[in-house]
């Protein structure tokens, strides 16, 4: 098992950070936070570029890369706090990949051409998990970009598995959520609606592992981001005629930070190659990848507000941008206690 990124895929992920870099600037993110820029300012040029065919199989028309690939993107899209249905896009197509339906072949043609798409599956008090795929629910929550998505599915139960549905034409309600930089909404779902694929339980599992670790990703990459910020304000913020950063007590807390970060970026890449390889140790990796990637937030959030002081409070400045990013993606596909809570009852069951 190789953990380092080969030549292709560093160049993928230097191009994705060249990118946005120009194009997805904090002003960007703060103009879609404070509702004067569409949230999908940046998608015609991520379609034109190919993003949304970055994980859809070649025959459908796509480029075929993994979820190795897009780990890399996604950490890219959670360091600039980028708006927009990409993630949402990653997440559903694995949903699609393997389902031999018209309809099925359809939307993965229409993906990889620019559509954007969502899934949308049950809740749970603490988090949305595979355990929760267990009831047909006439709604669904907390769904990303269903609102604005070409294209939405819904997982739902159906005898000794579940089935996955077009809900495209379905009632979408916007929900105001934490992080103003990225739309939710609840699915009013219809019936009469032909299953595009039915899923055994292992099948949806292995599917909602793709999106554990996308989020994770995106959540390590907002941390490195809030990170970085922090320690440069560290540099340049005195007291007692001396940077804040040069006081044992800063430099601490930033180590502290730095760890957390390193930790969680090493388990999602570990976590996406054990995808990837479809190694047995999946299951655990993907746990512990988010398990880390929700420690990882909580203390570089704490961090980054009491290093800044009072300005990590205020609206003006970018911290708090961060924050609700690293937030709100700790409760999408189950908290950290969640996933600790798996892996310790997969071990005892050992």
């Amino acid at each position: 098992m190789d953990l380092e990124p080969t030549e292709d895929q560093a160049a993928l992920r230097g191009a994705v950070a060249e990118w946005l870099d120009h194009n997805c600037s904090m002003d960007v993110v703060r103009g879609v936070a404070e509702g004067t820029t569409d949230h999908d300012v940046l998608w015609p040029a991520m379609v034109e570029l190919g993003w949304p065919a970055l994980t859809v199989p070649e025959p459908d028309g796509g480029l075929g890369f993994g979820i190795v690939e897009m780990t890399l993107v996604a950490e890219e899209l959670g360091r600039h706090v980028a708006p927009g249905p990409l993630l949402a896009t990653a997440i559903a197509v694995p949903f699609l990949v393997g389902a031999a339906s018209e309809g099925a072949v359809a939307l993965r043609a229409a993906i990889a051409g620019g559509a954007s798409a969502t899934v949308g599956v049950a809740e749970r008090a603490d988090g949305w998990a595979p355990e929760a795929l267990t009831a047909g629910a006439s709604h669904k929550r907390w769904v990303l970009d269903a609102h604005a998505a070409t294209h939405a599915l819904a997982i739902v139960a159906s005898g000794d598995g579940f089935d996955l549905v077009d809900v495209t034409a379905a009632e979408a309600s916007p929900i105001v959520g934490l992080d103003p930089t990225r739309r939710l909404a609840e699915l009013s779902l219809g019936g009469g609606t032909d299953p595009l694929h039915h899923f055994a339980a292992d099948e949806v599992r292995f599917a909602i592992a793709h999106g554990t670790v996308l989020v994770a990703a995106e959540t390590v990459g907002c941390c490195q981001a809030a990170f970085d910020l922090t320690v440069d304000y560290a540099k340049v913020r005195e007291q007692f005629d001396r940077p804040i950063g040069a006081f044992q007590a800063v430099k601490h807390q930033l180590a502290d930070a730095y760890v957390q970060v390193e930790k969680a970026r090493a388990l999602a890449h570990l976590a996406a190659v054990t995808i990837a390889e479809d190694d047995e140790r999946r299951a655990t990796t993907v746990a512990m990848a988010k398990a880390a990637a929700g420690d990882c937030q909580a203390i570089v959030a704490e961090k980054v507000i009491q290093v800044h002081g009072g300005i990590g409070y205020t609206w003006e400045h970018d911290a708090h941008l961060y924050v609700k990013r690293m937030k709100a993606n700790d409760l999408l596909f189950g908290t950290a206690r969640h996933h600790r809570r798996h892996i310790a009852e997969a071990t005892l069951a050992a």
